[in-house]
C-alpha cells in the first residue's frame, strides 16, 4: 500500500528523465491529482513524489495505475504492462490546527461575527460550540461554515456575560484538530439601539 499524505512517495523504478505527471500515470489517476499536480522521480533508486494540486480529489483507497513500460526492475530487463498500486491513509498523519478569531466584546446593539481559519488544501468540517452556555451550545450544533454571525442585538447572548466559544475542524481524512477558543462578553450599550 502506498501512503496517503499531501506530497505521495512510492518505490520503484522508472526510466531515468520521466518527471513529469503525464509520463508515469495515466489520464484518469491525474485527475485525481488535481490541476497543477508536478511529479519527480528522476532516478531508479528515488521515491516517486506527487505534490497535489489545490483540487486534488484522491483519497484513501483509491489506486494509482501507472502507464505501461514505465514501471521497470532497477536493472531495466523488464517493463510492466500495466501496474497500480493502492493508497493507504497515513501512518502518521498531521493533524489539523484552527484558529478563530473576532471581537472580545459586543454591545447589546451590534452583531456579532467570529472567523475560523484553516490551513489546508481540502475542505473541512467545522464544529463550533461554547463552553459555558448549553442553550447556546445547543443552537451552534447545525454551524458547519468557517464564519459563525449573529445579527445584530445578539439575542441568543445574554447581557453583562462571558461565553467561551470554541472551533474544531474535521479533514478530508477524518481527522479532527484541537478547539481553539475565543472569549467574548456582551455588554450594555450606552446608546440608544436601533435593531
Amino acid at each position: 500500500m502506498v501512503e496517503m499524505d499531501q506530497s505521495i512517495h512510492c518505490i520503484g523504478g522508472v526510466r531515468e528523465g520521466s518527471n513529469e505527471c503525464s509520463y508515469i500515470f495515466g489520464a484518469q489517476t491525474r485527475i485525481l491529482f488535481g490541476l497543477k499536480s508536478t511529479c519527480s522521480w528522476t532516478t531508479d533508486s528515488t521515491l516517486l513524489q506527487i505534490n497535489l494540486g489545490a483540487d486534488t480529489s484522491i483519497m484513501p483507497g483509491h489506486f494509482l495505475v501507472f502507464k505501461a513500460g514505465v514501471m521497470a526492475t532497477a536493472s531495466v530487463l523488464a517493463a510492466n504492462e500495466k501496474m497500480s498500486q493502492q493508497l493507504d491513509a497515513p501512518d502518521f498523519p498531521i493533524q489539523p490546527s484552527v484558529v478563530v478569531e473576532g471581537a472580545s466584546t459586543v454591545d447589546m446593539c451590534s452583531p456579532l461575527s467570529l472567523r475560523a481559519t484553516v490551513l489546508s488544501s481540502r475542505e473541512v468540517l467545522y464544529k463550533w460550540a461554547c463552553f459555558n452556555d448549553v442553550l447556546l451550545d445547543g443552537l451552534l450544533q447545525t454551524e458547519t461554515g468557517s464564519i459563525l454571525s449573529f445579527r445584530a442585538g445578539t439575542p441568543e447572548m445574554q447581557i453583562d456575560t462571558s461565553y467561551t466559544f470554541a472551533v474544531t475542524v474535521t479533514d478530508f481524512l477524518g481527522f479532527q484538530s484541537e478547539p481553539d477558543t475565543i472569549r467574548v462578553t456582551k455588554q450594555r450599550a450606552y446608546r440608544t439601539c436601533i435593531v
